[in-house]
């Protein structure tokens, strides 16, 4: 920025310090003023060059902060507000978002991002999943072995809610490629289908007589969950518009699990609730594929460690596959 531009940039910073504070919007001579959607310019490299106080009319101390990017134009920030002032042959323009949603839907105001691009990168891990999981025996087969088939499931009533509520995500350089990590809740309802309930009876898992005209027959647990996933976005849109795919593990800490049989009895609604941990795997991990696109966004979860302990249970591991809405 050269001695020129810098004198009519602390002369523009006068009056519009004035306008921001009164809420006036005027035409000055040599000034276009304009409350509409900012120009577009070019991404170039910021370079920060003051960094001065400022005092409104009130007392409260502003910071007003000059950059310079590629071209004709200079950006400043007074408080919250951001300004473009923009030089050309025949006149000065100067553009101010009409509110924050303007300026963070703006393509082409982009200043802010360019200076820490790392921390604007946004994943699409927070949010609520809810699909359909069951679970696969060694050979990667949903078949049971005789002696397992009390597990077998009735995978149409079988689902799995996640509800992923805190989220970190850290950039590589830039808002389209990072790593996200966060937790969330996992909820898996297995509903078992060939007549049976589950027990722990002699040191192992076995099946449970339950009643014949039982209405309702599952079996849940919950996990505490943690994830690593890398994501790719793609497109120069905002995050909410870009295509994705990512990849990654889930980490998973038990937390409940439970068996519920309702069912009849003499024409009334009865209930039997049986918490236990079933020989559930305490500690498990996952890998997780997922792909969006704006409204349509699609998980999938394949646990590596099996559902139940060693020796305890069959050997299943869980899968679950559905879709997401993310916050």
């Amino acid at each position: 920025m050269n001695k020129t531009r810098i004198m009519k940039t602390i002369s523009f910073l006068t009056a519009l310090l004035i306008m921001l504070i009164t809420g006036q919007h005027r035409t000055m001579a040599g000034i276009a003023y304009s409350d509409s959607t900012l120009i577009n310019t070019e991404t170039d490299t910021i370079d920060w060059l003051t960094d001065t106080p400022e005092t409104d009319s009130s007392g409260a101390n502003r910071v007003v902060k000059t950059v310079n990017a590629k071209g004709d134009t200079t950006y400043i920030t007074l408080g919250k507000k951001k300004i473009a002032i923009i030089e050309d042959s025949t006149e000065t323009s100067v553009k101010i978002p009409k509110n924050d949603e303007d300026e963070d839907d703006s393509e082409d105001f982009k200043w802010h991002e360019e200076q820490h691009p790392w921390k604007n990168f946004k994943g699409h891990w927070a949010g609520f999943e809810f699909g359909l999981n069951n679970y696969v025996n060694s050979s990667q087969s949903l078949e049971r072995d005789p002696q397992n088939e009390f597990l077998d499931l009735n995978t149409g009533k079988s689902w799995n809610f996640n509800l992923n509520f805190t989220q970190y995500s850290l950039g590589f350089g830039t808002d389209k490629v990072g790593v996200v990590t966060g937790m969330g809740f996992e909820w898996c309802n297995y509903y078992l289908s060939n007549g049976n309930s589950i027990q722990k009876l002699n040191g192992v898992l076995a099946p449970k007589a339950i009643p014949d005209n039982t209405t309702k027959n599952r079996f849940q647990t919950t996990y505490l969950t943690v994830p690593l996933i890398l994501e790719a976005q793609f497109g120069k849109h905002s995050r909410d518009n870009r295509p994705y795919i990512a990849c990654g593990v889930i980490g998973g800490l038990k937390l409940f699990s439970n068996t519920k049989v309702k069912y009849v009895e003499d024409g009334t609604k009865k209930k039997d609730k049986n918490k236990d941990d079933f020989y559930l795997s305490p500690l498990r991990y996952a890998v997780t594929a997922r792909a969006g696109y704006k409204a349509v966004k699609l998980y999938f979860n394949y646990y590596l460690t099996p559902l139940f302990l060693k020796d305890r249970a069959p050997e299943l591991y869980p899968v679950a596959t559905g879709l997401v809405v993310s916050f």
